[in-house]
């Protein structure tokens, strides 16, 4: 049986929507939708205007048509914390009601006002030679995410799912990989006031930092220097690259850690000039625009090529929500 699937991305300058059907081992984008956001309406960990995001929810719908009205709603910002964290091995289906019992102690996670998941990456031993669960803590505080719920909901469109918009980016940039040999890249996806970084080992994530900085600082930057001046772009670019560098950095100070065989870009902030040469140079590895999602199967007569073309380097975070409920 079908199973369709609407993958929603809430950011500070848009609302965007996918929707994918998936169909006896086929996945195929249906829909690609956005409504911009005035500035101001939502922010990064939250949202500043209620009734506006309504609005723009409802305003998604009805000019797009996209039918289905539940979604899975990607979370992203600094109320999100994700970190590396081992567990004693259990049955899966126990994990997430034993979260609370070994996250406790962990200063920076209020466990009463977080919603906690974990995402298993393998298995290994303890200091005491027991197995235990390896893979990454994800805690996000209930009450901003109440208030997207509740935005959204007020359009009439409910929430099926809620899913880490970085898993999302993921998920849409890097395909399924066969065993037998390792993978390590960087993915960056670049917004307006916020950056995020995966590094995933054969596509299965291994760090993800939110950083506090997007495109709007660089543009900022480049409005007063001569963009004929590569030193100036560069410079323009630093504040942005310095912490996308670091970030991966710290990433290859652990253990068993290895430099990412070539780094990843998208997001609505990624078209910056001169972008690839900086991170390029700053990362030491070759920084590309490959998108697994651009070439999955599409229906002509609703995603055209002008519409791939014109958000090939937005919608990837929406279409790899959607593809989570469906082909995960």
């Amino acid at each position: 049986m079908a199973k369709v699937a609407i993958g929603l991305e809430v950011s500070p300058n848009g609302v965007r929507a996918a929707r994918v059907r998936g169909d006896k081992g086929s996945v195929t984008l249906e829909l690609l939708a956005e409504e911009p956001l005035v500035p101001g309406i939502v922010v990064p960990g939250g949202v500043s205007d209620a009734q506006a995001l309504t609005d723009a929810v409802k305003g998604l719908w009805s000019k797009h048509k996209l039918g289905q009205k539940s979604v899975v709603l990607g979370i992203a910002g600094p109320r999100v914390v994700v970190r590396p964290a081992s567990i004693p091995l259990m049955p899966s289906k126990d994990v997430r009601a034993a979260l609370p019992l070994y996250v406790a102690e962990m200063p920076s996670i209020e466990v009463a006002e977080s919603v906690l998941d974990y995402v298993i990456n393998g298995e290994s031993l303890d200091d005491d030679g027991k197995r235990q669960f390896d893979g990454l803590l994800v805690a996000t505080t209930v009450a901003p995410l109440e208030e997207f719920i509740d935005a959204i909901q007020a359009a009439k469109v409910g929430v099926q799912s809620v899913d880490l918009t970085a898993f999302g980016v993921l998920r849409a940039m890097v395909p399924p990989m066969q065993p037998g040999y390792r993978v390590v890249e960087a993915v960056v996806s670049i917004g307006s006031q916020s950056t995020q970084v995966i590094v995933h080992e054969n596509r299965r994530p291994a760090l993800v930092r939110d950083l506090a900085v997007g495109a709007d600082v660089v543009v900022d930057a480049l409005s007063h220097v001569d963009l004929n001046s590569m030193a100036a772009t560069q410079q323009a670019l630093d504040p942005l690259v310095t912490q996308i560098s670091e970030t991966v950095g710290f990433y290859e100070t652990g253990e068993g850690a290895q430099t990412p065989n070539r780094v990843l870009v998208t997001g609505s902030g990624s078209m910056l000039p001169g972008l690839e040469y900086a991170m390029g140079s700053a990362l030491g590895a070759p920084v590309v625009r490959d998108a697994a999602w651009l070439t999955m199967q599409r229906d002509p007569k609703t995603v055209t090529n002008e519409m791939m073309r014109a958000f090939a380097s937005r919608m990837t975070a929406a279409v790899g929500l959607a593809l989570g409920a469906v082909a995960p």
